[in-house]
């Protein structure tokens, strides 16, 4: 799977977690798949019965998984780690650029991240000496508890970068489990006690504040720390608040990327010149709206071509490609078309007069200019 994963995206960073769901998910609750496992492990079916009982959770959403399974069993964190440099290392062999970044899930002491963060460095060590190659990757954490947040600047010592799992984040703070809010979620719509969906849409009053902090206290230790959220975030308001918070990047479903795009679009705007060389070699520190004059911290990597009142003037023009817009656009208008009912039918097309009948139209014109004692005295 890894190997794939890295050849498909040609060197862009490939972000991969940590197991995170709950033990009980791997475990087995069937009959056959238990005496299954038993005659694999060569034990009796008795003893996996036993174990399986004893790891049972009353609530597995907030028990046994992410980073306190990696810590209690580290040999479960090995296997991952060594998963993920070992494919690297194959596919930098065959002249693929790779960008790995280990996430691990569920952080919420600095210590947790520090004991995880040794085993990923250890085994990455091991595959270097093993198969005689460079790695270059990231570690970082999912900020997905209240607790993370609040500590991110203690966090961000050790975390490379930070993902924002809204999904759990959402549910530690509100006490919601998106699995069973349905069954009430509808009631407190209708009663105006949340608005939209929490799971759907970012509560931004509520979980947005927990994100802000996270976002202020991590850049406060680490300032150039890369930051982002994860899970299914292609609605408008969550694009433009994670904009608004300084992220580096939304992720969603590929059938919501252009639904995405288009707040983004609309959102980030930086100057660009009509010469393109120094623009998209430009570092901005944030991105901003655009202006006819920059703010005072732009300032690009290298310098801006001064030559010609051309290249002097910047105009504004979206960081996302007018070309990309117009292909959404399209792909929209196409799409509402064909979902219509009623069908358009084009206007009448106005008729043009031929040659013969603009010829005879003159004539009359110059007949009727003259009248008979006119032409008479001519």
């Amino acid at each position: 799977m890894a190997l794939a994963i890295f050849k498909a995206l040609k060197g862009y960073p490939a972000t991969i977690r940590f197991l995170d769901p709950p033990l009980h998910e791997f475990l087995p609750h069937e009959d056959a798949a238990q005496q299954g496992l038993a005659k694999k492990m060569g034990v009796p079916v008795e003893k996996i019965k036993q174990r399986v009982k004893e790891l049972h959770e009353f609530n597995p959403m907030l028990g046994f998984r992410g980073c306190h399974l990696g810590i209690v069993y580290s040999e479960i964190s090995e296997m991952q780690a060594r998963a993920v440099f070992e494919a690297a290392a194959e596919v930098q062999r065959q002249n693929y650029k790779v960008k790995p970044e280990v996430m691990i899930p569920l952080v919420g002491f600095k210590k947790e991240l520090d004991l995880q963060v040794e085993v990923v460095h250890l085994v990455a060590k091991e595959v270097k000496a093993e198969k005689k190659v460079k790695l270059n990757y990231l570690i970082g954490t999912m900020i997905e508890v209240p607790r993370g947040a609040h500590t991110a600047n203690e966090i961000a010592e050790t975390a490379e970068f930070f993902s924002f799992g809204t999904n759990d984040l959402t549910q530690t703070c509100l006490d919601m489990r998106r699995d069973d809010s349905g069954l009430f979620l509808l009631g407190y719509t209708e009663l105006e006690i949340v608005k939209t969906n929490p799971f759907a849409s970012i509560d931004q009053t509520g979980v947005g504040q927990l994100m802000k902090i996270a976002v202020e206290k991590g850049r406060s230790t680490r300032p150039d720390i890369k930051l982002g959220i994860c899970g299914e975030h292609g609605d408008p308001n969550s694009v433009k608040f994670c904009h608004k918070l300084g992220l580096t990047y939304v992720s969603c479903s590929p059938f919501r990327v252009p639904v995405a795009r288009l707040p983004g679009g609309k959102t980030v705007t930086v100057p660009v010149s009509r010469t393109p060389h120094w623009a998209q070699s430009a570092h901005w520190k944030r991105p901003f709206k655009a202006s006819r004059s920059a703010p005072p911290s732009w300032k690009p990597t290298s310098p801006m071509p001064t030559s010609g009142a051309r290249n002097s003037k910047p105009k504004s023009a979206l960081l996302l490609s007018m070309r990309s817009v117009t292909k959404i656009c399209a792909a929209v208008r196409a799409k509402s078309r064909k979902s219509s009912t009623s069908p358009r039918t084009k206007p009448p097309a106005k008729s043009r007069p031929n040659r013969l009948t603009r010829t005879r139209r003159r004539t009359q014109e110059r007949n009727t200019e003259h009248t008979p004692s006119d032409r008479n005295s001519r």
